[in-house]
């Protein structure tokens, strides 16, 4: 049982540091360019049709993750989308914000709901729903993270060559 959990937790390591790894690359990454992946699929709600969109996006040293569902009386189909743009510049903390907010963390929610004929976006007159939310990650906590694991391994390397340094048999060697 004991070496079954050895190659789980090395499998483990091996993968956490080849993500910590990319991670790194997409933070130096998210200072040059936006990248956004998009996935919109329809959903009915009626008596309108609607879109989710679930999105992830890369930019300025953070990750969102973020879901949106929009109702406008259109047809839409299941479309997958890349893009990327220039990185927004980062925004300097306020002095209201919470420690969270400061250190990069944060969610956000938020919508828009109008009433039956009341004016729209799009001028027809009809219903526009709108409910969102964002999660926001920064890269240096994804690192941080997906580096827990490689340490660990590396403690237990370093007492194991200790243990075995410390016996009489190796010390003849």
């Amino acid at each position: 049982m004991r070496r079954v959990f050895r190659i789980l937790f090395n499998v483990a390591t091996a993968t956490s540091l080849v993500v910590g790894m990319a991670m790194v690359v997409m933070w130096v990454r998210s200072y040059q360019v936006r990248d956004l992946l998009d996935w919109a699929s329809p959903r009915p709600a009626p008596p309108l049709t609607g879109e989710w969109h679930t999105h992830i996006t890369s930019g300025s040293g953070s990750v969102v993750i973020g879901h949106n569902w929009l109702a406008q009386g259109r047809t839409v189909t299941s479309a997958f989308r890349w893009d990327t743009t220039p990185p927004h510049p980062p925004i300097s903390p306020a002095a209201n914000q919470s420690l969270w907010q400061r250190i990069g963390l944060g969610y956000q929610r938020w919508g828009a709901h109008w009433t039956p004929g009341a004016p729209t976006r799009a001028g027809n007159g009809g219903i526009y729903i709108f409910d969102a939310w964002d999660l926001f990650v920064p890269y240096w906590f994804l690192v941080l993270i997906s580096a827990i694991a490689p340490l660990v391994w590396l403690m237990r390397l370093r007492s194991s060559g200790r243990r075995n340094n410390a016996s009489p048999r190796a010390a003849r060697f």
